[in-house]
């Protein structure tokens, strides 16, 4: 149950990070709008980061 809220949060603060970054980086609208298509892909390689 705890490594289900942890997935959560991680999902969450990633979603929330893509927005800051699209937000305060709008020169960057490319990069922005790519992590915004794949955000899941970010979470995985985080989650790998975290449990290995």
């Amino acid at each position: 149950m705890n490594d289900l809220h942890l997935f959560y949060y991680l999902v969450i603060s990633e979603e929330i990070s893509t927005i800051l970054l699209g937000v305060y980086n709008l020169p960057l609208d490319v990069i922005s709008m790519t992590v915004l298509i794949i955000p899941d892909t970010e979470v995985l390689f985080d989650n790998f980061n975290l449990f290995f």
